[in-house]
């Protein structure tokens, strides 16, 4: 398993809301209010496997 920082794909995202990476992690393929939102902008974009994570309204450094 490859280790990837979500830092500068986080810095470019919108907040408080849902928003949907590519497969490999390097590109931001949609946002929305639900996860619906999210999957169906990348889905648009091509990419019918997305990540999918919450982004909250203020951030917090986590360390997993």
């Amino acid at each position: 398993m490859s280790h990837f920082d979500w830092t500068t794909l986080l810095s470019k995202a919108p907040r408080n809301c849902w928003i949907a990476s590519n497969e490999e992690q390097t590109a931001l393929v949609g946002s929305g209010k639900t996860m619906e939102e999210a999957v169906k902008q990348a889905n648009t974009k091509g990419v019918h496997d997305p990540i999918v994570i919450w982004v909250p309204k203020n951030s917090v450094p986590l360390m997993y």
